[in-house]
C-alpha cells in the first residue's frame, strides 16, 4: 500500500475518531433539543403577544424548515471548508437567534431573529456534522453513526424539560437566554472535539449525486420523507400545548417530549442493529408506516395521559429509527 493510501486511511476508528463523533452528538444534541423545547414556549409567547396557536407556530415551522432544508447546501460547504467553520458560523447564528427571540417585542420578529438564527444556524452544520463522522471510520461506522445521533435523543430528554422548569421560575424571556448560554457552551465543546477528516476530498461525488436526485426513487422517498416530517414537527411544536388544555399539569406534558427524546434513542438502537438482516429500505417503510399507529392514541387520548404517553413512546421510537436509518 502506498504512503499516500496509508495516509487517507489511517485515521479510521481510532480514539481521534470518536472523539469526532462524541463532539458531532453533543453539538448536534443540544441544536437539535433546543429547537425541540418550542412546545414549552407556545402559552407563555401566545399569551404575552395575545396571539393564537397559528401565528405563533409559525415561528417554530419557519424555524424547521430552514433548519432541513439548508441540508440539502450545507454538505457542499462541508466539502470546501469542513465541518469546523461551519459550526463556527452556524452556532454563532444559533445562540444569537436565541438571545434575540427574548427581546422580540412581537410575534413577527421572531419568524425572522428564530426561523433565520435557529433554524437557519443550526441548518448549517448539523447534516455536515454527522457526514463527517462517517468519513472517520470504516469498521465501525455503523456504531458511530449511531452515537452521533443519539445525541438529538438526548438532547430533547433533557432540555424538554429543563426549558419547561425554568419557564415556570425565570419567564420564557430568560429561558432563552439560559438556552443560548447552554447552546454556546455545547457547541464550544464540539468545536473542540470535531475536525476534518483527512479522506474528505472536496467535489468528489457531485456527479453522482446529481444523477441520484434525478432518480424516481429518490424523488418518491423525498416526498414520504417530507410529508411525514410535516406531522412530526407538528407533534413536536403542539402535544405539550395539546396535554395543557386537555387539563394536564405543565410539568407533566412537558414530559411527553422526553419520552419522545428517550424513545427515539431506542428507536435508533434497535433498528440500526437489526438493519442488516432485514434491510433498510424495509425498516424504513415499517418506520412510516407506524408512525399514523402513534397519531391514533394521540386522537382517542381525551385527557388520558397514560395514552398521550403511548402515543410519545411509539413516536419517538419510529422517529429514531428512521432518522438513523435515512441517514
Amino acid at each position: 500500500m502506498s504512503k499516500n493510501m496509508t495516509d487517507a486511511t489511517d485515521h479510521f476508528d481510532t480514539p481521534r475518531a470518536w472523539a469526532v463523533a462524541i463532539g458531532a452528538s453533543i453539538a448536534n444534541g443540544v441544536a437539535f433539543g433546543v429547537l425541540y423545547t418550542f412546545g414549552a414556549f407556545v402559552s407563555s409567547m401566545g399569551k404575552e403577544f395575545n396571539t393564537k396557536l397559528g401565528p405563533t407556530s409559525i415561528v417554530f415551522g419557519l424555524s424547521m424548515f430552514l433548519f432541513f432544508g439548508t441540508g440539502a447546501v450545507s454538505g457542499r460547504w462541508a466539502d470546501r471548508y469542513g465541518p469546523r467553520p461551519l459550526l463556527v458560523v452556524g452556532g454563532t447564528m444559533f445562540c444569537a437567534g436565541l438571545v434575540a427571540t427574548s427581546f422580540v417585542t412581537a410575534i413577527w420578529q421572531g419568524y425572522i431573529v428564530y426561523g433565520i438564527g435557529c433554524g437557519l444556524g443550526g441548518g448549517i452544520f448539523c447534516s455536515p456534522l454527522f457526514s463527517t463522522v462517517a468519513t472517520f471510520f470504516a469498521k465501525y461506522r455503523a456504531l458511530a453513526q449511531g452515537v452521533a445521533v443519539t445525541g438529538s435523543g438526548f438532547g430533547t430528554l433533557l432540555l424538554v424539560p429543563f426549558a419547561n422548569s425554568i419557564i415556570d421560575t425565570e419567564g420564557w424571556r430568560n429561558s432563552y437566554r439560559i438556552l443560548a448560554v447552554i447552546s454556546a457552551v455545547g457547541f464550544l465543546i464540539g468545536l473542540v472535539m470535531v475536525r476534518r477528516s483527512p479522506s474528505q476530498a472536496p467535489g468528489v461525488a457531485g456527479g453522482h449525486v446529481r444523477n441520484v436526485m434525478r432518480t424516481r426513487e429518490f424523488k418518491t422517498i423525498s416526498v414520504a420523507f417530507g410529508l411525514m416530517s410535516m406531522a412530526l414537527m407538528g407533534s413536536f411544536a403542539f402535544v405539550i400545548k395539546f396535554a395543557e388544555d386537555d387539563g394536564i399539569a405543565p410539568a407533566r406534558a412537558a414530559l411527553l417530549m422526553s419520552v419522545v427524546g428517550a424513545s427515539s434513542i431506542l428507536g435508533r438502537l434497535l433498528l440500526t442493529a437489526v438493519a442488516g438482516k432485514l434491510g433498510s429500505v424495509r425498516l424504513l417503510q415499517i418506520a412510516l408506516i407506524a408512525q399514523p399507529v402513534a397519531y391514533f392514541f394521540w386522537i382517542i387520548a381525551n385527557g388520558r395521559y397514560y395514552l398521550l404517553v403511548i402515543f410519545a413512546a411509539l413516536l419517538g421510537l419510529t422517529y429514531g429509527g428512521f432518522v438513523a436509518l435515512a441517514g
